[in-house]
């Protein structure tokens, strides 16, 4: 059949201001409800207890369907701001700081992207794509819009698990799995109408709301064993998403006039009201980084060569590495932290310094295959002009710092 696309246009704006939002920054959920001064949907934020609401995105056009970066510093969303900085269909992945500022289209298709969702690390974002009339697809492309891919026919509302392998998403009437390394899909629900999946932090739990049940919030595990009601109260409860610890499902209750924020326990207990609005998101705030030592020493950094895997003390220059400058590189341990090589972080990011001398940071990752341990691995090369001794060792993530801990360098 034919179809009619409608275009709606409207006066191209100035591009949003890049100075902060006042008052905005530090509030850990992010919502969408109507805006005071312009047509369509903000962006807004607002503390747990409903207090500090700040409209962050007071500009025309729907923004809409929020997700924050792992590190808590950025929200991808919904919009209408094309990159020449009209206001217009088709709709767009866009990202903005936490502040307000920093403001980036990252999609430039014909196609109408929304809803996105992070990888964990922070290094892509999957979302819905759709050119018009027909039927919907996930979109992935890296977090600054490059290397873009369209898979799963049929697909929508998509979630990446913790370790990135596999993709939850919703087809038709039931939700699915995609698991990426062996490019297969797996059937969660059957027979009952469901929507808006999310991963819990640690990747055991799927909550997601239950149309057929009269828009009801649902948890299961992740294999779709375990169905289980959460909210019971009148009204619709849909659009669920976790707390950065997974304690705590927010939620928006619709009730007779109202459609506003809920948080509940994860076991659906104790319903609490946040304040009006609808989608909202719980931002991870980041967290001081941890280095791990060494069992049985005395604050010694877990450390190993990164060739040998022999620990310290540990020489500048070493024979039996294969990097061409000959200096050793030695491999650190930390608590998780969210980050992904390549590309390096940033030393604004991540550095690691050892008395006061930076190490270069040449690689970093989740420890991946230790039941229940959560942690990241940093290479860092060991420059010129470092020291002998026991060195005072720290990591910076995100502008907080480790509690210092010792690295042995030999002569």
């Amino acid at each position: 059949g034919t179809h009619t696309a409608t275009a709606f246009y409207f006066t191209p704006g100035p591009t949003p201001t890049p100075t902060p939002v006042p008052g905005a920054g530090t509030q850990a959920i992010a919502f969408v409800k109507a805006g005071p001064n312009s047509p369509g949907s903000d962006l807004f934020l607002t503390n747990v207890d409903g207090t500090g609401v700040v409209n962050l995105t007071d500009v025309m056009g729907d923004d809409e369907l929020p997700a924050w970066s792992p590190d808590g510093l950025r929200l991808a969303y919904t919009c209408l701001r094309q990159p020449d900085g009209s206001i217009s269909l088709p709709k767009r992945i866009c990202v903005r700081n936490a502040d307000g500022t920093g403001f980036v289209v990252l999609s430039n298709t014909a196609a109408d992207d929304y809803g996105p969702a992070w990888s964990r690390d922070g290094s892509q974002l999957a979302f819905t794509t759709s050119n018009s009339g027909s039927q919907t697809m996930l979109g992935l492309m890296n977090a600054d819009g490059t290397g873009r891919v369209t898979l799963l026919p049929g697909a929508s509302n998509p979630d990446l698990s913790p370790d990135n392998s596999t993709i939850l998403f919703q087809s038709g009437i039931s939700l699915w799995t995609y698991n990426r390394l062996t490019q297969t899909s797996q059937q969660l629900t059957f027979g009952t109408i469901d929507s808006r999946p999310r991963y819990s932090p640690d990747g055991s739990k799927i909550v997601f709301e239950r149309i057929s049940d009269g828009f009801q919030i649902y948890v299961m595990n992740s294999d779709g064993t375990g169905q289980t009601r959460l909210s019971k109260n009148e009204g619709w409860d849909t659009a669920p998403a976790w707390s950065p610890d997974g304690t705590k499902i927010l939620f928006t209750g619709l009730r007779i006039g109202d459609s506003a924020l809920y948080v509940m326990n994860a076991d659906g207990s104790n319903p609490t009201r946040v304040t009006a609005g609808s989608n909202g998101v719980w931002r991870a705030v980041p967290t001081t980084p941890v280095i791990f030592t060494e069992a049985d020493a005395n604050n010694v950094a877990a450390a190993v060569n990164s060739v040998t895997f022999l620990r310290g003390p540990f020489q500048i220059l070493d024979a039996h590495n294969f990097s061409t400058d000959g200096h050793t590189r030695i491999i650190l341990f930390t608590s998780n932290l969210a980050m992904f090589s390549p590309p390096i972080p940033s030393t604004s990011t991540l550095s690691v310094q050892a008395n006061g001398v930076n190490l270069p940071v040449e690689k970093v990752g989740p420890v991946a295959g230790v039941t229940g341990m959560s942690g990241s691995y940093i290479i860092v090369r060991l420059p010129d002009g470092l020291p002998t001794g026991n060195l005072s060792l720290t990591v910076t993530a995100r502008g907080l710092t480790s509690a210092v801990t010792t690295l042995p360098i030999g002569p």
